[in-house]
């Protein structure tokens, strides 16, 4: 898919952003893989996926988490993972997580250029029957991009308002 310019979002993410970093602050399980903050490069990708499907994101700060959904369509719930590697975007998932959505969708994510876009999706069962990879912080299910169906789940298209 083409790239999604988030600049107008932008300010808008880094608040949710600031407001994810406060409320996490003291919790063992932040994570911070990268330069930029977990919860920034997530919310972009999230609202990458918003415009172009027209489901709004949730804003709520949830202390436990948003249990793998940020997103419904037709089949199930959609959980998206983004990604700043934008190269060589891998869908990356933990093989071990309490909660499995039915989708996964991947957004690949250009901080600098403040833009997103959508490289495809995968059902559960493709992800779990991905390979597996050490990106220096232990064992991830993985899919390349290539692996994924391209563009959005189709019943998120459908739920255009």
């Amino acid at each position: 898919m083409e790239w999604i310019d988030l600049s107008q979002h932008w300010q808008r993410i880094v608040r949710l952003d600031a407001e994810r970093q406060e409320q996490k602050k003291d919790y063992a399980s932040g994570l911070h893989l990268s330069r930029y903050s977990t919860w920034l490069v997530g919310l972009a990708g999230e609202v990458a996926v918003s415009i172009s499907c027209g489901q709004p994101i949730d804003e709520e700060l949830k202390p436990a988490g948003d249990g793998g959904k940020d997103f419904e369509c037709d089949f199930g719930a959609v959980d998206v993972k983004s990604t700043t590697r934008v190269a060589t975007p891998h869908l990356v998932v933990f093989p071990n997580q309490k909660h499995w959505s039915d989708f996964y969708v991947l957004a690949v994510v250009d901080v600098g250029r403040k833009r997103a876009r959508v490289a495809g999706w995968a059902t559960v069962d493709e992800v779990k029957q991905g390979g597996t990879r050490d990106y220096g912080y232990g064992e991830r299910l993985f899919l390349t991009e290539q692996q994924l169906h391209p563009g959005l789940v189709p019943s998120m298209e459908m739920q255009l308002s």
